[in-house]
């Protein structure tokens, strides 16, 4: 399936909002969102969006925030990439992202992660670092497709998780 990564705008409010309804009412974090959950309106998410990604937010790493759609716009997933590593976030990684519920399972991950490190050639980050949970057997999956290498495995927040690393610039 073709789908392309693009930056958040005011006309993506009711698709962005209802993708945020959704993942609330599961009860699962939409990760790779910038903080979707936290903002109930739309304008704000958006404003924070942006901000983050100028690097205006403080304690918080400047992050480009990406929605994938489908040719005809739909709203796929999120996908968040940070600009840089800061020692305290090693462990999260650069990227960070999500896939609607409906359309899991059909490779929008995998293709989201290809090209997110595509992005990251262009923005000078050549080794992608990722983390996933060890129970999360769909993102090991995307991470190694992805050429993600197992490097170590730790514990933070009470969980288990994967740290890979991805040689950006074999993605095209």
């Amino acid at each position: 399936m073709k789908i392309s990564l693009k930056r958040p705008d005011e006309m993506m409010e009711e698709q962005v909002m209802a993708y945020r309804a959704l993942f609330l009412e599961r009860g699962e974090n939409a990760n790779g969102s910038c903080g979707l959950r936290l903002c109930d309106k739309y304008t704000d998410w958006l404003d924070r969006v942006r901000k983050v990604s100028a690097n205006h937010v403080p304690d918080r790493t400047p992050s480009d925030t990406y929605c994938a759609t489908n040719l005809d716009g739909q709203l796929l997933g999120m996908i968040d990439i940070r600009q840089e590593l800061r020692p305290a976030h090693y462990d999260k990684g650069h990227i960070g992202y999500s896939v609607h519920p409906d359309w899991r399972g059909r490779g929008i991950a995998t293709e989201m992660l290809r090209q997110a490190c595509m992005h990251c050639t262009r923005i000078g980050i050549m080794t992608v670092v990722m983390s996933c949970l060890c129970t999360n057997i769909a993102s090991q999956r995307v991470i190694e497709k992805n050429s993600g290498i197992l490097q170590y495995r730790f514990y933070s927040e009470g969980n288990y998780y994967f740290l890979y690393e991805i040689a950006a610039t074999q993605h095209k």
